[in-house]
């Protein structure tokens, strides 16, 4: 299986099913890091190079409130 944006781990920890509270705040810290730094270049460069697949994530985040993420298990 492919990553997205997060790892399973992450997930996990978002989800609150990682019981270790340290070890969640880790995982959560790893990707409030990754949204700052990269998520917003990487957009950018979408944008700017790739319009189609820059449109796609906007759907997919203006999806995710909607009952559900398309294609989640």
């Amino acid at each position: 299986m492919s990553r997205g944006l997060l790892t399973e781990m992450e997930r996990k920890a978002l989800r609150g099913e990682i019981d270790d509270a340290n070890q969640r705040s880790t995982y959560i810290a790893r990707v409030r890091k990754r949204l700052e730094e990269r998520v917003e270049e990487d957009a950018r460069i979408l944008r700017e190079n790739e319009p189609e697949l820059f449109e796609i994530l906007n759907e997919a985040i203006a999806n995710s409130g909607k009952n559900g993420t398309k294609g989640a298990n």
